[in-house]
């Protein structure tokens, strides 16, 4: 694209403190931000995508939470920007925790009361962040190990990221005071290489964070255990180095409030049974036509006309009303019958 090219390189001249750094080949959102986060100088990192607007004074919050513990990560709240107008909203629920379900979707869910200020404009902590919106402390960003560079284009990182932080010693909150806007697109502007798969991404991080608690991945996505993750031996050695905490630790400490919203085990139905349903309730407009269909042919058996398909529902009582249906059909096709001989009999 022309205008990230000379006329992007012009415009910021005009900002000394900005540089930009290109990758020689495409490389994807992980490791490109890797690149950058090589590059800059600063104390502070601070990671944002392209199709963001910052509020007026949202980097101070950040930064004061990063001075009062730099093993922190913090998040802006992110706010809606319409990608048709440009409008901006805050997201429904505003404040909320990230969390996900055992398929790795990215869900929020209120804060408990537990972790509730009486000021709602402290920062709270949160298992997972939305995205890649935060800023972190240089250098605890680099003992971490930065975003894992097996990790390919765009998907997972924020899991990845967000599971580290609190499993190795680090802390993570959302910060209500720093708003920034975000372009949720409908679709997405570039292509994916062949060959690469948001599921390879999460597996691989399952397989590095999440323990004997990646099997409910795999018990709602089965074909995820097929997929090669590529080499994890330096992720495991990292966190052993790092004397992280195991996963279940995260669970209960962390995210503990996850499983009421997203069990890790299904819970059973409430209810089940069987319906039995007859074409009479799929197909109305049917039964003048199986009717008639029935006297021409002297049928006599209901069955013949209506056959009977079981289908798995929570409701039991079909079953017998459709009984009662089937029998009264029965019987007002034998008084049709019985009518119709009596009225062939006076003909003759």
């Amino acid at each position: 694209m022309k205008h990230l090219k000379e006329k992007l390189e012009e415009y910021m001249s005009y900002y000394p403190k900005v540089r930009i750094v290109r990758t020689k080949k495409r490389e994807g959102l992980i490791r490109t931000r890797l690149l950058g986060a090589s590059m800059a100088k600063g104390e502070v990192l601070t990671f944002l995508d392209s199709h963001c607007e910052v509020n007026v004074n949202w980097l101070p919050p950040l930064l004061n939470q990063i001075a009062l513990n730099h093993r922190t990560i913090v998040c802006p709240m992110i706010d809606v920007i319409d990608h048709n107008h440009f409008g901006y909203e805050a997201q429904a629920g505003d404040a909320m925790r990230g969390a996900f379900d055992w398929e790795m979707y990215y869900k929020r869910i209120p804060i408990p009361p537990e972790l509730q200020r009486t000021d709602p404009s402290e920062p709270f902590e949160s298992p997972v962040m939305a995205g890649g919106l935060f800023a972190v402390n240089r250098k605890w960003f680099w003992e971490l190990g930065g975003y894992d560079p097996g990790l390919e284009i765009w998907g997972g990182e924020q899991y990845e990221i967000s599971f580290k932080v609190w499993m190795c010693g680090g802390e993570m909150f959302d910060v209500p005071c720093s708003r920034v806007g975000h372009i949720y697109r409908k679709y997405v502007p570039y292509k994916v290489p062949t060959g690469t798969s948001l599921a390879r991404n999460l597996k691989r991080v399952a397989e590095t964070w999440m323990d004997e608690y990646a099997e409910y991945i795999y018990q709602r996505r089965p074909e995820y255990r097929h997929l090669s993750t590529g080499d994890l031996t330096s992720q495991k050695e990292l966190r052993k180095h790092l004397k992280c905490k195991d996963f279940k630790w995260f669970m209960a400490e962390v995210a503990w409030d996850i499983p009421k919203y997203y069990p890790p085990v299904e819970p059973p139905p409430a209810a089940w049974g069987e319906e039995f349903v007859s074409p009479f309730f799929i197909f109305p407009f049917l039964l003048s036509q199986l009717l008639a269909l029935a006297q021409k042919n002297n049928i006599k058996n209901s069955s013949d006309i209506f056959p009977r398909t079981i289908y798995s529902v929570e409701m039991s009582c079909v079953q017998e009303k459709s009984s009662r249906w089937l029998s009264k059909m029965e019987k007002n096709m034998k008084r049709e019958q019985l009518q119709s001989e009596k009225t062939s009999s006076v003909s003759h």
